[in-house]
């Protein structure tokens, strides 16, 4: 390779100092070349590995409980529950990821999630009863559910500091992208597992995830590219700082209210999916899987296009995906109303188009707010955020799964679908211009 050419002054046993300057340069590049790759598999490899383990483990739940309850509820829990515990926890997380190194605070969620999965496989092995295992899951939720709050918001939060601001978009890309991958293998594995092992072999899987993204989050370096590494702030953050922040963006405020209604909306499809394919048609769990795997298709393709991709502006972006999500919905509807297409090619490919659309407009959104939110308010706002954007889930859960349990659901997606796309055309107009 050229970049190993020796200059021929070299033959004469003459080193010019523009030579050393020169190699020294080329070798750092590379060598940066290949800790970036490095970087980036690592993460790659870390968030692949958790996603994979919770989604096998929290899909054989909803499977567990349906199979014991048979409500729509039971592929809920988990959406009722994560907003709940990201309200009563906030401002602790806010506090410490702008207080502490937010490795530490990464590792704090590890080691919490480590602890909460060897207890319920603890109960798998000792104590498991049809009888326990609701209020078993709900507490099971409730610790995995803070545990990846700490873990997820301290990597989030650290972006910026983990690789150079022009790659803050591809590493959010590549995130999704990994975790979008490991959904695709996760619900299919698990509806194979539900069916054909024990239980406590799939918890006993969770456990193993667990332990190596503890390991893998031991090995990273959280301030790499953070220009005061050692500084610490005087001046720490707050959700009224947060918040001031917020309503000076106004882009980024409508862009939150936005996503909390469509948040709400979407409830509609994560547990309807698998309780129209369970419990109206009849079909079996690796079919429900397989659906539910085609979101997870969806956004690895948009994730392939958004890390490849640079986006101008991202607002407007953002929000015309979330017009055109609206439309599939009301499309959705009238589908399943009329029958022209068979169900299962309704949501497969709906599911596939929405993965898409939700990798393409979070990771430029992401990258956006990294780059520019002060340092002393992004644990606050991150976390301000992300309970701001779930807040309204547990209601969709309650009013959603109650709807399927007595009404048709064609129907249910119909109404849905017009109220979703009033609400986002109402909300952003058809010709308002966002940069």
């Amino acid at each position: 390779m050229t970049v190993w050419a020796v200059s021929t002054n070299h033959f004469s046993g003459v080193i010019s100092q523009n030579d050393v300057k020169l190699t020294l340069n080329l070798a750092r590049r590379w060598l940066d070349g290949i800790d970036k790759t490095i970087f980036v598999n690592h993460r790659f490899y870390y968030t692949f590995i958790d996603a994979l383990g919770s989604g096998i483990l929290t899909f054989s739940l909803g499977l567990l409980l349906l199979k014991l309850t048979g409500l729509a509820i039971s592929f809920g829990f988990s959406i009722i529950i994560g907003p709940l515990i990201s309200l009563a926890i906030a401002p602790l997380v806010g506090h410490l990821l702008d207080t502490l190194p937010h490795k530490q605070v990464a590792l704090l969620g590890n080691f919490g999630m480590l602890i909460s999965v060897l207890l319920f496989w603890g109960y798998s092995l000792i104590a498991f009863s049809p009888h326990s295992i609701f209020w078993t899951v709900i507490i099971f939720n409730i610790l995995t559910t803070a545990a990846s709050r700490f873990s997820g918001l301290a990597y989030i939060s650290s972006v910026q500091n983990l690789v150079s601001k022009n790659q803050c978009q591809r590493l959010n890309a590549i995130m999704g992208l990994s975790s979008s991958i490991s959904g695709i293998i996760s619900a299919p594995i698990a509806g194979w597992l539900f069916s054909e092992v024990s239980f406590k072999f799939i918890i006993l899987l969770r456990l193993l995830t667990v332990i190596s993204t503890l390991t893998l989050t031991l090995m990273i370096d959280f301030t790499r590219y953070d220009s005061q590494p050692h500084q610490i702030m005087t001046r720490t953050g707050s959700f009224k700082a947060a918040y001031q922040y917020l309503q000076q963006q106004p882009r980024l405020l409508k862009v939150t209210v936005s996503v909390c209604l469509l948040n709400f909306t979407s409830v509609l499809f994560e547990i309807g999916t698998p309780f129209v394919i369970l419990q109206r048609l009849h079909l079996t769990s690796r079919v429900s899987g397989l659906i539910q795997g085609c979101s997870s298709v969806g956004i690895v393709l948009g994730g392939i296009v958004i890390s490849i991709v640079t986006i101008k502006r991202p607002f407007s972006f953002t929000i015309r995906l979330y017009q055109v999500y609206a439309l599939l919905s009301l499309s959705v509807g009238f589908l399943l109303n009329s029958r022209l297409l068979p169900i299962l090619a309704v949501l497969a490919t709906f599911n596939l188009l929405a993965g898409s659309i939700s990798a393409m407009a979070d990771a430029p959104i992401f990258t956006t707010i990294q780059k520019n939110v002060p340092p002393e308010i992004v644990g606050h706002l991150m976390t301000l955020l992300f309970t701001l954007v779930q807040v309204l889930q547990p209601a969709g859960v309650f009013l959603y799964s109650g709807l399927l349990d007595h009404y048709q659901y064609p129907l249910i997606f119909l109404i849905n679908g017009l109220v979703l796309m009033s609400i986002v055309f109402r909300f952003f107009g058809v010709h308002r211009n966002y940069t």
